[in-house]
């Protein structure tokens, strides 16, 4: 038994057509299509006619053997009232788990902790394959909030936005995942954005654990998966940005109106604008931003994560375009999904 777990941030997913870049729902379809996720967690949505023309179109396009549906929800929190979070799953490989009553546990935000900016959703699903035996899986849809706010003023030990982030990524681990994975689904599984560097993450996931029973993670992320386009300056030239991003490894650049992506997190950890003016930008495919990323119990999940990777999304819908960076960010998204599959044919089933 194997499933395929997808991710994958959708920049400000919205139905509204009176934008600088709105969405092409059939080339969105395609893109998760191509990923070949069975249930795929979805960020930055903004609201419910988005995930339901995108359905629409999957329901399509998306195969004959597949059976999509959809949930949706953004509720309003004191630090966020912006964007919300989908799950796609196909029917024909999970359903929702059910309580006690027989009744759908449908995906919950987690807003009663109030000390995330941006709670992340949660979903349990049962796998359904006829002849096959049954599984419960449960992921946690996250999207750590990028920039610190007046909160962090009661924490004084906070230096900066990725501390913030990191603090928020271990209350995720360390208060939430494990009322889940201990409780209801030993296959659990942490999916988003995290907005964070990988050497962020081990750094927390190694942490000494002050309880007992806290769990050991692990974090997982092939290669880069984020992608971004700057503008040209009003003299022609490509307007090279170096921010709080930088320590992350972010240098991304627009070349002749297309966006071309280089270097790694070692080569640009502390470069500077001028020795990145020096560098030949290639097209290359290597994405620049280590943020999207699955996490799990090492001792519980890791021995199940197989083909952990990226879906190289402008490839596959733009090839061939000179403008196929910026096509794909205009029409889908700034990211591109990475998936894992959990195979659980040597496990043992409920």
């Amino acid at each position: 038994m194997a499933l395929t777990i997808g991710s994958l941030n959708l920049c400000n997913f919205s139905s509204n057509t009176n934008r600088v870049f709105a969405k092409n729902y059939d080339v969105v379809a395609e893109v998760i299509v191509k990923s070949g996720a069975d249930v795929l967690a979805l960020q930055e949505i903004i609201d419910q006619q988005s995930i339901d023309n995108l359905i629409g179109k999957l329901r399509v396009s998306g195969g004959a053997n597949r059976e999509w549906r959809a949930f949706f929800d953004k509720k309003q929190t004191w630090r966020n009232n912006r964007e919300g979070y989908a799950f796609l799953w196909d029917e024909n490989c999970v359903t929702l788990a059910k309580d006690d009553d027989g009744n759908e546990v449908l995906p919950e935000l987690m807003t009663r902790y109030t000390s995330i900016k941006r709670p992340p959703m949660v979903a349990r699903f049962v796998t359904t394959r006829l002849g096959e035996l049954r599984y419960e899986l449960c992921v946690l849809n996250t999207h750590i909030i990028f920039s610190p706010d007046n909160y962090q003023s009661s924490h004084p030990e906070w230096y900066g936005g990725a501390a913030m982030r990191a603090y928020e990524y271990s209350k995720i681990v360390n208060d939430i995942y494990p009322r889940f994975s201990r409780r209801f689904c030993t296959y659990a599984i942490i999916a988003g954005d995290y907005n964070l560097k990988y050497t962020m993450l081990a750094a927390v996931n190694a942490r000494p654990k002050l309880f007992k029973g806290q769990p050991t993670m692990m974090s997982v992320q092939r290669d880069k998966t984020t992608i971004c386009t700057l503008d040209l300056r009003s003299d022609g030239q490509p307007d090279v940005r170096v921010d709080n991003s930088a320590g992350l490894g972010f240098f991304p650049l627009v070349y002749n109106g297309v966006l071309r992506l280089f270097g790694n997190d070692e080569a640009f950890a502390g470069a500077q604008p001028n020795s990145a003016m020096n560098q030949t930008p290639g097209n290359d495919g290597s994405y620049v931003n280590d943020y999207d990323h699955f996490s799990f119990e090492v001792g519980r999940v890791g021995d199940y994560i197989r083909n952990v990777q990226r879906i190289d999304a402008p490839e596959l819908v733009y090839a061939g375009s000179s403008q196929m960076f910026h096509s794909y960010k205009e029409s889908v998204s700034d990211h591109v999904p990475i998936v894992a599959t959990l195979d659980l044919s040597a496990s043992q089933s409920f």
